[in-house]
């Protein structure tokens, strides 16, 4: 039995030891990998463990024709250097460096450099800073020096030299994006995250190699750099048409975002982050911005993309890039953007992709916020809302404004404007007071609009010198004839036939005294005999006129009106048998005057101020068997109101009214009103006079009173009638002087 156990023990042992191996021999296989991704990526942790350097200061120092600048560091630095076109551009790269130079720009100013320009450019997923030199048109070649913690960097002025540049094959001033093959996670032996590093530049391949994409990105200068040996296939040169990729490549690549390898440095004229805000908040207005040369209302610097169907979270990330700013896209914000532009603005870019894709943008502070318009407007809505919520819950407060120059009325539209819908305004004449009751905010911005407008006004003293020339003319030109003998009706003529007088007639009394043909104790003359028939009592005279209320016994009696002056004839025989007594009155008047009236007020500021001068006539009015007498202005009335402009000058707002009374045109004994009006607007400097005139009356009136039939007669026709002639001319002139008080 043990002879047989001894081989079975031996067997199995010799199983065990097989079964042992076997699984060693796994377990190393499965490791292998492993070890191998472990020595692949010893390198990068030992280079994040060494400690980032600091660029602490830069000094330019000019040497005769050559510029030397020195960058000092905290420890060693070796910086990489490539140049970029259009314009020509130094850049030195500084890996795994922190930027702590005080200044962003340094003017430099020589034969071959314009200026330095400093940033950190990358924070991760390594630190990058990068120093851009911008040349002149004419430089010559420069000369780089690293020592311990310095780097020393000589420009030399001449012809425009060939610079060192980074790559050989990559062509200078042109960014080229090309799209990294997807790296799956059972492949984690890359040296970057597949997130990070989605997008990697790479040099200009030849027309040959294998495109991945049918269109290549190809913004305007950007840094050239090597391709990686892991990213077989890259984008093609733009001038070459697109290959098609092979059914195998397309199942290994996975399309991503597009990103430019290193964003383009700062550049020279491109300002600084809040200008580029402002300009972006105004560059969605039509019109609005400064706009460049051409009249465009965007500024900013020219770009060259070609994009196809690139995701737009790459796409903002580029625009943040290029335009210096900050940019937070909504978590709404998907899909992809396509476009090929060359040399436009990237702000009209940026405006471009958002209304291509119904997006909009909120800029809060340095902040861009970026998102779908339904997003915003929902946002809007909600914040109107609670702004009503917050307005209805909030707790009504009252308080009393008294004013102190203006008129509590005349604020009460301004200020109910700012109220809220719970707010009210109300008014106390008395204390010339508003009474405010509303939510406290509301109540704050009332009483800074009451404050600004209770301000004392200016005030102007109007003086207004009113002249009335008047100019009349008046001629009364008249007759009186006839027989008369004593106080008989009947006159002999030179003997014994007898005549009736000739249209004579007597006073309906007898008067007291008459008018004889002679006297008739001496029968000499003209006198006056008493009611007794005695002697003459009285001189003899021509009888022209009445005495007391008689009036001498005329055939034709139309003397004039106003008679001044005439002339009296008296005729008679020596038997004093008839007397023949005429007279021819006249009168003229001519007459001048003039009328100054000089009044004065003062006016607030855009207040009216009204001078009247004139009567006013009493008119009685019935209504309901009750009299009532009602008063009418028939005046001369000025109205002027002042406004005061910016410069201190003076606007008058003139109206001149002139009512007369008209008795001649009178209705039951109410008289018509003439009216004369004119009214005006003119500008007037302080203490200057303005005048306004052509106010004329003018009055013209010609009577004629003979006697029927014979007062029509040529010639001997004016010895039956008597004529009048008026004529009068009224003119006002008025001469305003504003003055500001001060």
């Amino acid at each position: 039995m043990k002879m047989r156990h001894a081989p079975i023990t031996d067997s199995i042992s010799t199983k065990a030891k097989g079964a042992t191996c076997g699984i060693l021999l796994l377990l190393l296989a499965l490791s292998l990998p492993g070890l191998a991704r472990a020595g692949e990526n010893s390198g990068a942790p030992a280079r994040e463990l060494v400690a980032a350097a600091a660029l602490t200061d830069v000094r330019f120092v000019p040497e005769n024709d050559r510029a030397v600048i020195t960058v000092d560091a905290d420890r060693q630095i070796a910086p990489e250097q490539f140049m970029l076109d259009n314009p020509r551009r130094l850049v030195l790269d500084f890996p795994n460096t922190r930027n702590r130079i005080p200044f962003t720009r340094l003017p430099i100013r020589t034969a071959s450099v314009k200026k330095l320009r400093v940033q950190q450019y990358q924070t991760s997923p390594s630190l990058i800073t990068r120093m851009v030199f911008d040349l002149e048109e004419g430089h010559g070649t420069h000369e780089l020096s690293v020592d311990s913690g310095s780097v020393r960097l000589v420009f030399h002025p001449g012809q425009n030299s060939a610079a060192p540049e980074k790559t050989a094959g990559a062509a200078a001033g042109r960014r080229e994006y090309v799209i990294k093959p997807y790296s799956p996670p059972e492949q984690p032996a890359a040296s970057e995250p597949a997130v990070a590093s989605a997008i990697k530049p790479a040099a200009a391949r030849p027309a040959a190699a294998t495109a991945i994409k049918p269109a290549a990105v190809q913004p305007a200068a950007a840094r050239p750099a090597a391709a990686r040996p892991a990213a077989a296939p890259t984008v093609r040169p733009a001038p070459a048409p697109p290959a098609a990729a092979p059914p195998a490549a397309a199942t290994a690549i996975k399309p991503a975002a597009v990103q430019p390898a290193a964003p383009p440095a700062p550049e020279a004229g491109r300002p600084e982050a809040p200008p580029l805000i402002a300009a972006l908040a105004q560059s969605a207005v039509p019109g609005g911005g400064n706009g460049n040369s051409n009249g465009s209302r965007f500024s900013g610097h020219p770009l060259t993309l070609d994009l196809v169907n690139v995701p737009l979270v790459d796409f903002f990330r580029l625009m943040a890039d290029e335009g210096g700013i900050n940019i937070v896209l909504d978590p709404a914000v998907k899909g992809t953007l396509s476009m090929k532009v060359v040399k436009m603005p990237w702000d009209q870019i940026f405006e471009a992709a958002l209304r291509n894709n119904s997006l909009d943008k909120q800029i809060e502070g340095t902040m861009v916020r970026v998102a779908r318009k339904s997003t915003l407007q929902e946002e809007a809505r909600q914040q109107e809302a609670l702004k009503k919520a917050n307005l209805l819950a909030a707790d009504l407060q009252t308080r009393i404004k008294r004013l102190n120059y203006a008129k509590a009325k005349d604020l009460v539209d301004a200020v109910s404007d700012q109220k809220t819908v719970r707010g009210t305004v109300v008014v106390d004449e008395r204390t010339n007071s508003l009474i405010l009751t509303d939510i406290p905010a509301s109540i704050a911005r009332q009483i800074d609009l009451i404050e600004a407008l209770d301000l004392p006004q200016a005030q102007v003293e109007i003086e207004a010198r009113i002249v009335s020339a008047s100019r009349n003319f008046a001629r009364d030109i008249g007759v009186q004839f006839g027989f008369v003998q004593g106080n008989l009706e009947r006159v002999t003529v030179g003997g014994p036939n007898t005549f009736g007088t000739i249209g004579g007639t007597r006073p309906s009394a007898t008067p007291d005294k008459t008018y004889a043909a002679g006297n008739p104790i001496t029968g000499r003359g003209a006198g006056i005999t008493g009611d007794d028939g005695g002697t003459a009592s009285e001189s003899a005279a021509v009888s022209t006129g009445t005495q007391a209320t008689n009036k001498g016994n005329y055939n034709v009696n139309l003397p004039a009106a106003r008679a001044f002056g005439g002339l009296g004839i008296s005729v008679g025989n020596i038997f004093d048998t008839f007397l023949l007594d005429a007279a021819i009155t006249a009168g003229e008047t001519k007459g001048m005057a003039k009328l100054i009236s000089q009044p004065k007020v003062i006016a607030q500021n855009n207040s009216r101020a009204v001078v009247t001068q004139g009567l006013r006539f009493p008119v009685p009015i019935n209504s309901n068997n009750t009299v009532t007498i009602q008063f009418f202005d028939a005046a001369l009335t000025l109205t002027a109101t002042p406004q005061i402009t910016y410069e201190g000058n003076i606007v008058l707002d003139l109206k001149v009214e002139n009512n007369t009374a008209d008795f001649g045109n009178s209705v039951d004994g109410v008289p018509s009103i003439r009216t004369s009006e004119s009214s005006t607007r003119v500008l007037v400097t302080d203490g200057g006079t303005t005048v306004i005139g052509g106010i004329l009356l003018d009055e013209d009136a010609n009577s004629e009173n003979k006697v029927p039939g014979l007062g029509s007669l040529p010639v001997i026709g004016h010895l039956f009638k008597n004529t009048s002639v008026t004529r009068s001319t009224q003119e006002i002139l008025f001469f305003v002087t504003p003055r500001i008080v001060k």
